[in-house]
């Protein structure tokens, strides 16, 4: 951490005080305005500043604000992965409230798209509302079960040789 300039580390203690806005926090700590955006960008790719804020981020996770354990992240990941689209409707077939969602199910939502569908009415001589379509997305379900499957060891990338997967230096077990 020697190597930071006094800058440098304001800019870690402002990256996190701005809640991670890269821009905002090199403003703060003196860098122009004009090319803030890109020395954010380059400052947060070097192993110095990096550790930097793993170390703040490690004695000040309550100023963070943010559980960045590795139990969170799991539970997260499980969200996406265990999402059930049939929790995102009520009984009665209808597109549930955002308000009215579960933790889970909320936190896989990526995406609410909703238009009116209008026709004109002829007699009345005015456009009114046929109906309304809603459109719900959430995050990628296959990404986030291999994401879980690498962590647990139930999936590997390694390759398959003559029906074996080969595994580091020569071993091989059958698929």
């Amino acid at each position: 951490m020697s190597d930071l300039n006094e800058r440098q580390k304001r800019f870690c203690e402002e990256y996190i005080a701005c809640k991670f806005n890269g821009t905002q926090a090199a403003i703060n700590a003196g860098y122009s305005e004009k090319t803030a955006r890109s020395i954010a960008a380059e400052n947060l790719t070097k192993p110095d500043i990096q550790n930097y804020l793993a170390l703040l981020f490690e004695n000040d996770k309550e100023a963070v604000g943010i559980d960045i354990s590795k139990n969170r992240v799991l539970l997260e990941i499980g969200r996406l992965a265990f999402v059930d689209v049939r929790k995102f409707y009520g009984t009665d077939g209808q597109l549930l409230c955002i308000k009215d969602l579960d933790d889970d199910t909320a936190a896989a939502l990526s995406g609410i798209e909703s238009y009116e569908e209008k026709v004109s009415d002829a007699s009345a001589d005015e456009v009114v509302v046929a109906g309304t379509t809603k459109k719900i997305k959430t995050y990628d379900k296959p990404k986030a079960l291999e994401m879980l499957a690498k962590m647990h060891k139930i999936y590997t990338d390694a390759p398959v040789v003559n029906n074996h997967l080969r595994f580091g230096y020569g071993e091989e077990k059958p698929v």
